[in-house]
């Protein structure tokens, strides 16, 4: 068995019209969206083992920040092949991973994400900024995936975690 987990790029921002699409940082909304997307992973068994970031600065800074907010050191690297928005070629990546690898943490980009999403499992699921789905997959070998194997284990969100509507509208009471 096999186990892939997609986690989108957190909010970037579009403030300078100069940066290339692959330079563009995380806004306020991103850098909080990781902040609360780390202990929701934690909970949900996120496998931090074998993780492969887009080369984008987005990416790397939403692993970074995940990271920082766990305050524990993880293990992971990037991979330009994964700046990609592009479903075919995340699957074709994936099929070529290394079979001594049991789960595999993408972090990447939309359409791309959707599109994988779509093929390995057969149901359209949305992949909002920071989202995160863990995949269960029945095959021994990477090379092995096929339309629809995968089953849906994990799916996670930012706004649709509690501490998203605490922390945006604290209440007073008093």
């Amino acid at each position: 068995m096999k186990r892939v987990q997609l986690l989108r790029h957190a909010k970037s921002s579009w403030d300078d019209p100069h940066l290339e699409d692959w330079q563009r940082p995380l806004n306020p909304r991103g850098k909080k969206s990781c902040q609360l997307m780390a202990p929701a992973l934690i909970k949900a068994e996120c496998d931090f083992q074998n993780i492969f970031v887009s080369s984008a600065k987005r990416a790397k800074s939403t692993i970074k920040r995940i990271e920082k907010a766990l305050e524990k050191k993880i293990a992971w690297q990037v991979d330009r092949e994964l700046y990609t928005f592009d479903g075919e070629d995340l699957l074709c990546w994936l099929m070529k991973c290394d079979d001594t690898m049991k789960s595999v943490l993408v972090v990447g980009h939309n359409p791309a994400l959707e599109e994988l999403l779509l093929w390995l499992t057969g149901g359209e699921r949305e992949m909002p900024t920071c989202a995160f789905v863990s995949l269960d997959i029945k095959v021994e070998k990477w090379g092995d995936l096929k339309p629809g194997v995968a089953q849906e284990s994990v799916y996670l969100y930012p706004k649709g975690l509690p501490t998203w509507n605490q922390d945006a509208h604290p209440r007073s009471d008093g």
